[in-house]
């Protein structure tokens, strides 16, 4: 109930209402996350070393190696492996360049540079810290008295908590709320765009509610039926967008060359008009290169 009540203060206010919290709880998160982890593995650094080799040792193991030859292996990576992945930076659902569209920037691959950047860190930085946390820490392999192993967040929590007690619990488990009540608001954005682009903005108040009503729906469900539920319709959104990604890969490939031999982008209706203007693409160059800052977003606003 508390964060399907978040979640209506931000989406019912629309993209503005959801980017003022976002811009102020997101950085705020990260710090906590990094501040907490780095002191929970300098409290355990002695043990980083034996935590790689056993995240390298795990993984090419000669258990790890006979269940991928039998099936097993791989079947289990990819259900769980792709799937969590999509889930820790969204890489290949075409959620991302939502947000990245509103952006102001002169060229688009500079923007997808960001969005690069952004799935690096999440998953082989943030991740990777977190992982060494757990590992360092021993719960990895805990098993309580009924013989049950920790996962998820509770094993996340007890880990932090172990190396930093009676602070690092409570700190991680807020980071956690935190980005995931962000996180929902943010997917509940990305719904209403593309209900936006198939009917129209008469929907969006519609769906904010729907949406609010999901949120109170997900967190009385079954965790295992949710994670189910999860995986499929992300399944629905990463087949299409990597198709499309596939389709583009000329247009990208075009842009990118262009970007770094230092060529302004113009769009494509933008180009359509220089043609029948007689502008020349070397022209446009010259031109866009002359232009001042201030100049620029007066011509990109036009």
């Amino acid at each position: 109930i508390a964060t399907a009540i978040f979640i209506a203060a931000v989406n019912l206010r629309g993209v503005e209402g959801f980017a003022k919290v976002a811009e102020k709880i997101m950085p705020l998160s990260a710090a906590v996350i990094f501040i907490i982890t780095f002191i929970a593995i300098g409290r355990n650094f002695s043990a980083v070393p034996n935590a790689f080799y056993q995240i390298v040792t795990g993984a090419f193991s000669y258990q790890a190696a006979a269940g991928g030859f039998l099936g097993a292996g791989i079947m289990i990576a990819m259900r769980f492996g792709v799937a969590r992945g999509v889930f820790s930076n969204e890489a290949g659902l075409g959620s991302a360049p939502i947000y990245h569209a509103k952006a102001k920037t002169d060229h688009p691959v500079k923007q997808g540079m960001w969005g690069a950047l952004e799935v690096f860190i999440d998953t082989h930085v943030i991740c990777t810290l977190v992982a060494l946390v757990i590992i360092t820490s021993g719960y990895w392999t805990y098993v309580d008295a009924a013989g049950v192993r920790l996962v998820g967040a509770p094993l996340v929590v007890e880990a932090f908590n172990s190396a930093v007690p009676g602070f690092g619990g409570w700190a991680i488990t807020i980071a956690i709320v935190l980005f995931g009540s962000t996180t929902i608001a943010g997917w509940g954005f990305y719904g209403e765009k593309g209900l936006e682009y198939l009917f129209g903005t008469k929907t969006n108040m519609a769906y904010r509610l729907l949406w609010i009503g999901a949120v109170v729906l997900g967190s009385l469900g079954n965790l295992s039926f949710v994670w189910a539920f999860t995986d499929v319709f992300a399944a629905f959104m990463l087949v299409p967008n990597l198709i499309s990604v596939f389709a583009l890969g000329g247009v990208v490939s075009k842009l990118t060359k262009d970007f770094f031999a230092g060529n302004a982008y113009v769009s494509h209706y933008e180009r359509e008009l220089q043609l029948a203007a007689g502008i020349t693409p070397a022209q446009q160059n010259a031109i866009q290169k002359s232009l001042t800052p201030e100049t620029k977003e007066v011509t990109e606003t036009v």
